[in-house]
């Protein structure tokens, strides 16, 4: 059976048939794809943080997740991300990089001391 990673999958609980977690997967990595590719590079987007971390935190951006690095915070030392991020804070985040690596995992980074 198909195991998903991803906490966006929607499991049908009724279901044992393991092909509609599996499409449902697919339908939502095409949704962070289509999201991805919309995203321009050097552009500022409104972001919500939604996991603080202990070097940095995941930011919320048109429904997909982006890693916001603890250098990226500040222009001042942090000790830890939380001195400054509050889980669930609206600010605008500007988009770094976007890659999708060997896994055909998509990966975007953004900054908040750039803009």
């Amino acid at each position: 059976m198909y195991k998903a990673t991803s906490r966006y999958v929607q499991h049908v609980i009724d279901s044992d048939d393991g092909n509609r977690n599996h499409l449902r997967y697919i339908q939502r990595e095409n949704e962070k794809r289509i999201v991805a590719n919309t995203l321009k590079i050097g552009s500022v987007y409104e972001g919500r943080i939604e996991k603080i971390l202990d070097h940095g935190a995941l930011v919320n951006i048109q429904g997909l997740w982006t890693y916001l690095h603890i250098s990226e915070i500040s222009n001042e030392w942090l000790d830890h991300p939380s001195k400054l991020l509050k889980i669930k804070q609206i600010m605008p985040v500007k988009v770094l990089s976007k890659s999708i690596n060997e896994k055909n995992q998509i990966s975007v980074k953004v900054s908040i001391k750039q803009i």
